[in-house]
């Protein structure tokens, strides 16, 4: 028995099948015969093929396959969903390949339990940095978009392969627009408590409460515990955390017109996008957009001193007191001053 993965929406009754590699299934086009290792649609395959590639599974539909199943070198951190019955076997877990004089196989259908690396970050995900400026760090957080169940319209079939006959009201889907709706979703949740909030406040509140998630794919990035602030920004996002953030990072529009001076935008640029006549004025500079994330490249091996500057707005309780704590990696000397903020009232700002 081999584990394997997709997403299986059929049960098949009978608990073994006649098997075939599709190298070895007739296929035979129009009289001609080629040896390919496609199964195509005039011939009739009424078992259960087993694909050396990963496919759309159309093809092996159309011949009239009971299922298949696809043998790859390595499994996808999502599951996507075929017009039959398909498991994705991973040759390295699973062993050998030989098959049988008369193979037999069947493709059950089972529900995975649990995941005890989640969350973590996808081999999809919008990674940073940020290559317009580097000196905003993106991704700003992550959100889950894994097997995400969605509404699904009725015009299109599930596994969105002409043929497949299938209507159904939802779907999984895998993908950073599966994460955005979450997003969006507990930005509306944060407004409910706090109206007069603005997006940027809103946006600190979810960034500065998210959770530090495993980085599945490092990308080369030497960091031993895999945690990559450039695959998930500040975290995934916890809704229930963000409504009571203490601290927010407030922009204002007047905070992003000093971050376009201070990365070479002149009067006339300011204008097409603000429409309102601006001079910049000396010496502004682009760290100090008043963002809860801090960022600047650095050259390799080369000493770097960079200040930041932020200004935090109190909206837990009137008396509250906040301690800096600093996490850095060996090279980096991070100070924060002043390293404890005491607040005396409900929404008092210190610069």
């Amino acid at each position: 028995m081999a584990k394997g993965n997709s997403i299986n929406t059929y049960h098949m009754n009978d608990p073994l099948y006649p098997s075939i590699r599709a190298r070895d299934a007739p296929n035979i086009v129009d009289g001609f015969d080629s040896s390919t290792s496609d199964v195509r649609q005039k011939i009739r395959c009424e078992k259960i093929v087993i694909c050396e590639q990963k496919t759309e599974g159309d093809v092996v539909a159309e011949a009239g396959a009971f299922g298949t199943i696809m043998l790859v070198s390595d499994l996808d951190d999502f599951s996507s969903l075929y017009p039959l019955p398909v498991s994705l076997v991973n040759l390295e877990t699973n062993g050998s390949t030989g098959i049988s004089k008369n193979p037999t196989a069947t493709i059950l259908r089972r529900k995975e339990l649990s995941n005890t690396q989640a969350p973590y970050n996808s081999s999809f995900s919008s990674w940073g940095p940020n290559k317009i400026n580097p000196q905003i760090l993106k991704p700003d957080l992550a959100a889950p978009g894994v097997d995400i169940l969605a509404a699904w319209p009725p015009t299109i079939p599930p596994s969105k392969v002409p043929g497949d006959k299938r209507i159904v009201a939802f779907n999984f889907l895998s993908g950073t627009s599966m994460a955005c709706p979450h997003a969006t979703g507990a930005a509306a949740y944060v407004k409910t408590f706090h109206p007069p909030w603005s997006p940027a406040a809103i946006k600190s509140a979810l960034m500065t409460t998210g959770k530090r998630i495993q980085s599945k794919y490092p990308m080369g990035v030497n960091d031993s515990n895999n945690q990559n602030g450039l695959a998930f920004g500040a975290g995934n996002i916890n809704p229930l955390k963000a409504i009571d953030p203490g601290l927010v990072y407030d922009a204002t529009v007047s905070d992003y017109i000093s971050f376009l001076c201070g990365i070479g935008y002149d009067a006339s640029k300011l204008k097409h996008i603000t429409g309102d006549n601006i001079t910049c004025a000396q010496n502004q500079s682009s760290t100090d957009l008043n963002l809860p994330s801090f960022s600047d490249p650095v050259p390799r091996s080369t000493p770097i001193s960079v200040d930041f500057y932020r200004t935090v707005k109190n909206v837990g309780s009137p008396q509250s007191k906040y301690i800096a704590k600093v996490v850095a990696s060996p090279g980096l000397n991070i100070q924060v001053e002043p390293e404890t903020l005491i607040f005396t009232a409900a929404r008092e700002t210190v610069f």
